[in-house]
């Protein structure tokens, strides 16, 4: 199965990535957003608030994973906190591979 990185940079490809703060926000209003990628390295108050948004935009699901540069670099760009999946097929194998690499102890544990 394909790094959780490289899912990430498909969705980008495909524009189905809303990328930062503002991205992802206006992605969640108009309904977008499928998942919510924050960074492990993001305060916590930072988690707080976007689990905080995806409550409110319906049923959007929130992960840890990685760190600010890798999901940057996975997006062809310096850091980012929090990347959104706005396809749900890119989503499913996003996550089924953070879920592969995480059993395999190959990639770092996601938090949700």
């Amino acid at each position: 199965m394909a790094d959780p990185a490289t899912w990430l940079g498909l969705a980008r490809r495909a524009n189905k990535a809303a990328i930062g703060r503002m991205a992802c926000r206006q992605a969640l209003r108009e309904g977008r957003v499928r998942l919510l990628v924050v960074a492990q390295d993001a305060s916590e108050g930072a988690a707080r608030y976007w689990q905080g948004e995806a409550e409110r935009a319906g049923a959007v699901r929130v992960i840890r994973w990685g760190t600010r540069v890798a999901l940057g670099s996975a997006m062809g760009r310096g850091p980012v906190a929090v990347i959104g999946v706005c396809d749900e097929g890119l989503a499913f194998h996003f996550l089924g591979s953070v879920s592969a690499r995480d059993a395999s102890g190959r990639s770092p544990a996601v938090q949700e």
